[in-house]
């Protein structure tokens, strides 16, 4: 990534690192609270709203989303939030009922779904791996904390957009030394659909044919799959970190092919929402080239 990008990451780091510093005490008292279910929701939003909210993160770093459910003392911050921030597209699944009940008395809901482009794929709702998506999002929540909030968010939207398109133009730039017959990918579930579109590559095989981690698989799409890995010459599979099934490692045994582990849902434990995405690129590529 270049010099002015590294800069702009470093004052992205900055805005978010004031927010990290502060303990819940009698400082954020009076602050009002906003809650967003998923870490890279929870990066965003505090970069964002800088220290003038405090800002709750429900599941915690690593979770599957998929399968997430709250605890009671989450419930209580949900149904507590002056301003409540979802993925959407059912990638919280086990949250829908809370977020429901959250709407259902009143609680001012941000679902950042809501803003994005048409997904690649009906109902795919890992948007953040495209930066421009995320830029969509971006601006609408900034607005949304201005209406809920009274907080004004013109210089950190600014800035940020100025950072995801810094973000855009390098991977676009990582992927152009990946030949057009290595741009195939097979992943553990349909969660890189977004990130395809936006660089040029296709999803030709999936170990879980669904957005989501708890769907299974049938013996018959696995020999469908490796039949596809063998055919097609693709010899990666792509899998979320730490949830790679047992099944993917038989496919890649049958087919040849090797498992590449990904951070897709999960922040990097030294970097942000915009490093997960980097280090995603880069870790494609180099597997791909």
């Amino acid at each position: 990534m270049r010099k002015n990008s590294r800069s702009l990451l470093a004052t992205i780091f900055l805005l978010a690192l004031t927010v990290g510093a502060c303990g819940r005490g009698d400082a954020e008292a009076d602050l009002p609270r906003v809650v967003a279910t998923t870490p890279v929701l929870g990066d965003v939003v505090s970069t964002v709203v800088g220290d003038r909210a405090d800002v709750v993160t429900i599941m915690p770093n690593g979770a599957d989303p998929h399968a997430f459910a709250a605890s009671a003392s989450q419930v209580d911050d949900i149904l507590g939030a002056d301003l409540l921030v979802v993925n959407g597209s059912d990638l919280e699944e086990g949250l829908t009922d809370v977020v429901e009940q959250a709407r259902d008395a009143g609680v001012p809901t941000f679902t950042a779904t809501d803003h994005t482009p048409a997904a690649p794929e009906e109902g795919d709702p890992h948007f953040w791996l495209d930066p421009r998506a995320m830029q969509d999002v971006v601006t609408a929540l900034g607005a949304a904390v201005e209406d809920e909030l009274a907080i004004a968010t013109e210089t950190e939207v600014g800035t940020y957009n100025a950072a995801l398109t810094e973000l855009d133009t390098a991977n676009a730039a990582a992927v152009a030394d990946v030949p057009p017959e290595r741009r195939k990918l097979v992943t553990g579930h349909d969660a890189l659909g977004w990130w395809a579109a936006r660089y040029g590559f296709e999803v030709v095989g999936l170990v879980v044919p669904s957005t989501s981690t708890q769907a299974e698989t049938s013996a018959r799409q696995s020999a469908d799959l490796t039949r596809t890995l063998t055919e097609s010459g693709v010899d990666v599979i792509f899998v979320d970190t730490g949830r790679s099934p047992a099944i993917a490692d038989n496919i890649a045994r049958d087919s040849g092919a090797r498992v590449v582990e990904l951070d897709i849902e999960t922040l990097p434990a030294d970097g942000s929402y915009i490093t997960l995405v980097e280090r995603l690129t880069e870790t494609i590529t180099t597997a791909l080239r």
